[in-house]
């Protein structure tokens, strides 16, 4: 009982551990995006 609680606790760490860096890669790359979005725009407007 306390080994199947055991290996649920750690599957479940491991997904929101995953799901954390596939936040901040996904942040990263909106922020990638917002930096060239800005040097298009300056670009532009000289």
């Amino acid at each position: 009982m306390l080994n199947l609680r055991f290996e649920q606790f750690s599957q479940l760490a491991v997904s929101v551990h995953v799901s954390l860096i596939y936040h901040d890669r996904a942040n990263l790359s909106i922020l990638r995006a917002r930096i060239l979005i800005t040097r298009l725009s300056i670009s532009k407007r000289n």
